[in-house]
């Protein structure tokens, strides 16, 4: 799932990326898996698995996280290369 808003309109987040390996050469159909607090919210509803594509590209939309006290907002990646 790529397009992670809850509301199609207001503000959000379009964020994209690649994965290399250690030689600087883009890693295709590797998993990058993302989570974040949702907006207004302590729980993390906001999660989703990618493949990067044959360039080791990823993508997707989200809505702004909501931050725990004392730290800023957030996204978490966790990437499996197969």
């Amino acid at each position: 799932k790529r397009d992670l808003r809850t509301q199609p309109l207001g503000k959000h987040l379009d964020i994209s990326g690649t994965i290399f390996d250690a030689l600087g050469k883009p890693i295709p159909n590797t998993i990058v898996e993302i989570w974040h607090l949702s907006p207004n919210s302590k729980k993390y509803r906001h999660r989703s698995r990618l493949l990067t594509n044959k360039k080791g590209m990823y993508r997707f939309i989200t809505d702004i996280p909501n931050k725990e006290n004392g730290k800023s907002p957030r996204i978490f990646y966790k990437v499996r290369c197969n």
